[in-house]
């Protein structure tokens, strides 16, 4: 008896991924000092980004940065805003406009607050390299900013990645940089969602199941860090 309780548990254990792989992480617990989350999917218009050329199942396609960062964004706002009703959740940008550092600064500078003091800002965006080898994605912090907190935000978004993706989206790593940033922003994080340039990551890119896992991993990850205050 005891035996079949035991290979019954181990069996449930196995499927909780593939049930709760497209479903953001649901937390009782409250936004405690966050009443803002700033998603700024990056470049838009005639600012491209990245770009970069691929075949696909005999169909040579062009991708451009902004379109996904975008998709991603838009997805990662849903899934928030689901979790938490209580958190004002803004786009810089929510469809293909151009917009300056200035612009998306402002904005986040001029956001509501609500009942709570702080707001959370990231900014998506998407790497690229002249070798197709290198993928994979990383976070950067930029150096005002760098603080504990910070620190714990990142570590929980990459854990969440990680737990989502496994081996098929390497961690490059946190890194430390001058950037701009939104004063009123105290909690910042700058994430690189893959390469542009690499075949496996426009896989990811590419596709809605790939996109959905990214918008999952980022909400898991802010949910974690939001818990574990």
């Amino acid at each position: 008896m005891r035996k079949s309780v035991f290979i019954l548990l181990l069996f449930c254990i196995a499927l909780l991924p593939l049930l709760s792989i497209y479903n953001c992480q649901s937390f009782n617990a409250s936004a405690k000092n966050i009443g803002t989350i700033i998603v700024d999917p990056a470049h838009g218009g005639s600012d491209p980004g990245a770009t970069a050329f691929h075949t696909i199942n005999g169909d040579e396609l062009t991708f451009f940065e902004k379109d996904m960062t975008l998709q991603v964004a838009l997805l990662l706002k849903e899934k928030i805003a689901k979790n938490y009703p209580d958190i004002n959740v803004i786009l810089t940008r929510n469809d293909d406009t151009y917009l300056s550092l200035e612009d998306r600064k402002a904005q986040a500078n001029s956001a509501t607050l609500g009942n709570n003091g702080l707001s959370l800002f990231v900014s998506l965006h998407i790497n690229s390299s002249y070798s197709a080898d290198k993928r994979g994605y990383q976070l950067f912090i930029p150096a005002p900013n760098y603080t504990a907190n910070n620190i714990a935000l990142a570590e929980k978004v990459s854990f969440s990645f990680t737990s989502m993706f496994g081996e098929d989206l390497p961690y490059l790593g946190l890194v430390k940089e001058n950037a701009y940033i939104p004063n009123n922003s105290p909690l910042v994080l700058l994430v690189e969602l893959g390469f542009i340039t690499s075949p496996e990551d426009i896989t990811l890119l590419h596709s809605e199941h790939g996109l959905e896992k990214y918008a999952t991993a980022l909400a898991n990850g802010i949910a974690s860090y939001i818990a574990a205050q």
